[in-house]
């Protein structure tokens, strides 16, 4: 299991930001020559608002769920990015490349995660039959491990398109909502968490096909545009 990583600043080279939003920033970085992700947290205050059911800090959220993934083979079997471990207590003045990120200062933590070039969200362009029925398949197997990915929607579900024989690859992103569920029995609200995920996959799963077949997003379009 990845432990806490040291590395120098000089070390990581951003080659370039993929996303940003108030909370984390996703980064193209190269490390001694490798090409990973680093997902970047900004300092979670807590707030008198955040629900006492469920954790509410993105960075935990996120490496708790890469963790009990990795240990139950997700990582192996392509499910799920490649995980490399946590950087703690990023501070701002000693990584000049990440200081510009957020503008409060505060200390920052990270995930390391493997890097694909050539990987697309689900869509009418990258869609087939075989691709949507194995992402519901992980989903599946990600709930049987424990986990409640918390965000299942079309731009966490992405195809890497097989090439020179090779057999597609599809995969679950961002952990970042996600909630561990206990092995032994479940809450009623665990369980209402786990029936309301299941139910949005299951009404995408029939309806995205009969917006293929009519070339065009109706059913799902809540899903893509709306949905956050």
């Amino acid at each position: 299991m990845p432990d806490t990583i040291e590395l120098s600043p000089s070390s990581v080279q951003v080659l370039q930001i993929l996303k940003k939003s108030k909370t984390s920033a996703v980064l193209k970085v190269s490390i001694s020559g490798e090409t990973r992700i680093l997902k970047v947290y900004r300092e979670h205050l807590p707030s008198e608002h955040d629900s006492p059911a469920r954790e509410t800090n993105p960075f935990i959220c996120e490496t708790s769920a890469y963790e009990r993934l990795q240990h139950r083979g997700h990582c192996k079997a392509g499910n799920i990015l490649s995980f490399y471990g946590t950087i703690t207590n990023i501070q701002p003045d000693l990584w000049p490349q990440l200081a510009t990120l957020f503008d409060d200062g505060r200390p920052m933590s990270a995930v390391l995660l493997e890097y694909i070039d050539d990987m697309h969200q689900l869509d009418l362009s990258t869609f087939s039959q075989s691709r949507l029925d194995e992402l519901e398949r992980i989903l599946q197997d990600i709930h049987k491990a424990g986990v409640l990915h918390g965000d299942p929607d079309p731009r966490n579900m992405m195809i890497c398109p097989g090439q020179n024989g090779k057999q597609d690859r599809v995969l679950w992103i961002d952990f970042d909502s996600a909630q561990l569920l206990p092995e032994g029995e479940l809450s009623p609200r665990q369980q209402m968490w786990l029936q309301e995920e299941n139910d949005l996959m299951d009404y995408f799963v029939k309806a995205l096909p009969e917006d293929y077949r009519e070339g065009r997003l109706c059913r799902t379009w809540d899903y893509f545009y709306t949905r956050k």
